[in-house]
């Protein structure tokens, strides 16, 4: 299946679970709790990171789950 031909919804929503996995990665970091738990931090930026992606440039979205399952696969050590 060529790029142009993938379902805009389906790309967004990858994008979402991507970041999802990564979250939940943090979220099993958490430490002290808080605002002020890194891993709470980090949690923050995904959020931040996923919402700053124009839900109509399905370019910019493909990026951003690359960099969320790059993120992820290294706090897994993979």
């Amino acid at each position: 299946m060529s790029r142009r031909s993938e379902n805009a919804v389906v790309i967004y929503d990858v994008m979402r679970e991507a970041a999802t996995r990564l979250m939940g990665a943090y979220r099993r970091q958490l430490t002290i709790g808080g605002v002020e738990d890194p891993a709470m931090i980090q949690m923050r930026a995904v959020l931040a990171a996923l919402e700053a992606v124009d839900p109509h440039d399905a370019e910019a979205q493909r990026a951003a789950t690359d960099e969320f399952r790059a993120r992820y696969a290294e706090l897994r050590g993979e």
